[in-house]
């Protein structure tokens, strides 16, 4: 027993220092994990007190911790070096028609760890999904921890392509639409131009592309038709080749 301890704690000193969620709530003179995070604390990393772990809020802020004590449904902490994560100078935003099977949750773990600042699951005429916000959240928390985000991105409930369009333009924003059709320029020529947006909403399609009246309505709209290259890519690759292309451009 005392020999698996010692071995248990030289791999914690080889690793990386494992991070969890901590509710904005629970920052201050006596933080705490609960629920899931300190479930997933105390049973799969077996934390001991005076462990070190990471602690997130979601909203930018980090901090190492001091593990104090554990419980089955409590870990006590000591939050030291506080740091804040630099927001992005243009936020990307992806609307992406909701995909079948595990690769929505493939998409959502690509973009978080791409840099997505909001995703936004679309109902269109060729959706065949049904909506599992609450999965897709705990996806994007997942994937947050481990790519060192300090950053939550919001997965939003599902909601109709006329609904997300209706939302309309933040000031200074570029919306970008992944399209098929004919006469849409390459997607570099479309980022690059002008100033800096503010912020860049892309729409991508679900396999087959949207149909003729949404893309006519997203153009109506104000959208940029965008090329995304010689070959036809399938929804969850479109989605990470412009947020790539994005990150790259601005960033």
């Amino acid at each position: 027993g005392v020999l698996l301890r010692e071995g248990e704690a030289a791999l914690r000193l080889l690793s990386v220092m494992p991070r969890f969620f901590l509710e904005p709530e629970r920052w201050g003179g006596e933080a705490s994990l609960t629920g899931a995070e300190a479930h997933h604390c105390a049973r799969v990393m077996r934390a001991v007190p005076g462990d070190r772990i990471e602690v997130f809020d979601g909203a930018g802020r980090g901090a190492e911790a001091t593990v104090l004590s554990v419980s089955k449904s409590e870990i006590a902490l000591r939050l030291e070096a506080e740091r804040r994560e630099k927001e992005p100078s243009v936020r990307t935003v992806l609307a992406i028609a909701a995909i079948k099977g595990k690769a929505m949750d493939w998409l959502i773990q690509k973009a978080v760890e791409t840099g997505v600042d909001e995703i936004f699951p679309l109902l269109t005429e060729r959706t065949i999904v049904r909506s599992d916000s609450v999965g897709w959240s705990r996806t994007a928390l997942e994937a947050c921890k481990q790519c060192g985000r300090c950053f939550l991105p919001p997965v939003n409930p599902m909601a109709s392509f006329d609904d997300f369009l209706a939302r309309g333009p933040v000031a200074g924003s570029r919306r970008i639409i992944a399209s098929l059709a004919p006469g849409a320029r390459p997607l570099r020529e479309v980022l690059e131009a002008g100033p800096p947006p503010s912020e860049v909403v892309f729409l991508v399609g679900p396999e087959g592309d949207f149909g003729p009246s949404e893309t006519a309505d997203a153009l109506e709209a104000g959208y940029l038709a965008a090329d995304l290259g010689r070959t036809v890519l399938r929804s969850e690759t479109a989605a990470i080749y412009c947020l790539a292309a994005a990150r790259y451009a601005f960033a």
